[in-house]
């Protein structure tokens, strides 16, 4: 008998490409006949099958991660939504840093209060320069639309 590795995964691997035309044939008999190998070919009994399993389980992966990323698209917008409330409460106090912070979640700096005003020109209303400046520049970073634009999907 040949030392352990002789059965590994890794030397299969090797040995098939030396097998030629018949590496289909010995390969089936591996998966039909033993369990050793039912990890790496999902389960599969012969190579057509292992293949199969493969290309679902790319298909799987790729949904998958395609499912992942919407999840985390809408979790960003959920933070953006929560950080839009809480924005002109922000200015309100001229909490800066609370600004900045609510601004790096994508909270959008081109509402209205219900007065009407946006709310760079309210924080210049309560002499919150700061503030004011941060509105105005925010979209300079390139992350947020320029002041006064537009935020509706109106027209």
């Amino acid at each position: 008998m040949g030392s352990p590795d002789a059965y590994s995964v890794t030397t299969l691997s090797a040995v098939i490409p030396l097998l030629g035309e018949g590496k289909n044939t010995t390969l089936d008999w591996i998966l039909s006949e033993t369990n050793s190998y039912a990890h790496y070919s999902k389960g599969a009994k012969s190579v057509w099958g292992m293949r199969v399993a493969q290309a679902g389980h790319a298909t799987s992966r790729a949904a998958s991660l395609a499912l992942e990323k919407e999840r985390e698209g809408v979790a960003k917008l959920r933070k953006a939504g929560l950080a839009t409330v809480r924005l002109p409460n922000a200015v309100r106090r001229g909490d800066l840093l609370a600004v900045k912070a609510l601004l790096d979640k994508g909270a959008d700096r081109t509402q209205k209060t219900p007065e009407g005003l946006d709310l760079a020109t309210y924080a210049l209303k309560l002499g919150h320069q700061s503030i004011h400046d941060e509105l105005i520049h925010a979209g300079d970073r390139g992350d947020l639309p320029p002041a006064g634009a537009d935020s509706s999907n109106d027209g």
